[in-house]
């Protein structure tokens, strides 16, 4: 299903810690392309494309997407956790973290990953 269940979080959903400059981390999920879509160059590593949850947060939905995204494109897809921790699929409360979360720690999240 595209919402999360009660029990996945996004500690459970996320598969990678990135450092934050402030050396606390980023939860974030990664998505890798199957060996047969990685460029066959050795040298090269693959594209990273960074995958931006909407409102709900980090949720499977957006795991789901990075993954079709990694498969089809054949390139890493990172998809961090903006709102450290939080998701929701109750409306109200994706709209106070949408405009709650400051956008400069946003950025600042972005820029580290």
């Amino acid at each position: 299903t595209a919402e999360r269940t009660p029990t996945e979080t996004v500690e459970s959903l996320s598969n990678e810690a990135i450092p934050r400059r402030d050396g606390k981390i980023i939860l974030a999920y990664c998505a890798k392309p199957p060996p047969k879509k990685v460029n066959s160059d050795q040298e090269k590593a693959p594209p990273v494309l960074i995958l931006i949850h909407e409102f709900f947060g980090l949720t499977r939905s957006i795991c789901d997407k990075a993954d079709s995204l990694a498969h089809d494109l054949g390139c890493v897809v990172i998809a961090p956790d903006t709102f450290r921790g939080k998701s929701s699929t109750f409306i109200p409360k994706c709209i106070w973290l949408a405009l709650s979360t400051p956008q400069d720690r946003v950025n600042q999240d972005l820029d580290d990953v």
